[in-house]
């Protein structure tokens, strides 16, 4: 795990304008989308073929709108506790954010703007996401044989018409629409920066050694959480997932299991899951898979 050490001028720019925003933001309320109750939506978490511990850990509410996976840092003291752990305050920071079913700005959080920053669910879920972190740095610090624990997070939220989703780390989210599908994140590993760079070609970073490398994590040093707000359509689909599905499927292979016509949410993430094992299941295996009404 890379600790600190780059400089990303995008990240650090969208941090700073929701720390400005943070302080000032005033209570408000989003009514839950009623239309909602068409949403279809299952999860899954495999060991993999190779690791002796299932490091991922995910939570799901459909009737909220709500998902989440994280994995633990393979190799690092107690990942899976770490992702346990982030998922845990995770759930219970979603809980603080609903009163009477509406999305809420609980009272004990820090104060925010609405002027010029993302939405009410966006700031949710930096704050929760920023939870599990907190949550993590206290674990260690009351039980030092978990030293260098860390995990990732990816967070996401159907309201209102939009997919909000952010995230730390290598997990990613994805989008499927009328037979094309999109990677809505970026990861936060040296491979990606290099790529960003230019240092590297897509082609290059596809085995580059990097991609095991996280410049931010939860449990590190510095944390930079990055959000991503997208309209919906009626018949998206999405996907969530642990760099043990993203890794082992390549992305035209991913598209076709997720658009695969007739079949359930259910059906795909088994499909992954098995496709995932097929091609060696080197890591461990997690998916959320949503479809849109």
């Amino acid at each position: 795990m890379t600790k600190g050490g780059f400089h990303w001028s995008r990240t650090f720019r969208r941090m700073m304008k929701v720390i400005t925003w943070l302080v000032r933001w005033p209570n408000r309320v989003l009514q839950h989308n009623a239309s909602l109750r068409s949403l279809s939506a299952f999860g899954a978490t495999h060991i993999g073929r190779v690791r002796a511990v299932n490091e991922d850990c995910f939570w799901m509410d459909p009737d909220l709108g709500t998902f989440a996976v994280s994995d633990g840092l393979g190799g690092e003291n107690a990942g899976d506790v770490a992702s346990k752990l982030a998922i845990r305050q995770f759930q219970r920071s979603m809980a603080d954010a609903r009163s009477n079913d509406r999305w809420v700005w609980p009272i004990h959080w820090p104060k925010a703007d609405f002027d010029q920053a993302p939405s009410l669910c966006s700031g949710i879920l930096f704050c929760a996401i920023q939870d599990s972190h907190k949550a993590l740095l206290k674990a260690v610090e009351s039980n030092p044989a978990w030293s260098g624990m860390g995990a990732t997070l990816i967070g996401a939220i159907v309201a209102d018409g939009i997919l909000h989703v952010s995230h730390v780390g290598d997990s990613r989210a994805y989008l499927w629409r009328d037979g094309d599908l999109r990677q809505l994140t970026r990861d936060h590993t040296l491979t990606q920066v290099l790529l960003d760079s230019g240092k590297l070609t897509p082609q290059q970073a596809q085995d580059h050694f990097g991609q095991n490398q996280l410049c931010f994590c939860l449990g590190s040093e510095k944390v930079a959480i990055e959000e991503v707000e997208e309209k919906i359509q009626p018949g998206d689909r999405v996907l969530l997932c642990s760099d043990g599905v993203h890794r082992m499927i390549q992305h035209d292979r991913l598209s076709e299991i997720l658009g695969e016509p007739g079949v359930s949410p259910v059906r795909v993430v088994r499909n992954l899951i098995e496709v995932a094992n097929d091609l060696g299941g080197k890591d461990n295996i997690t998916a959320v898979v949503v479809f849109l009404p």
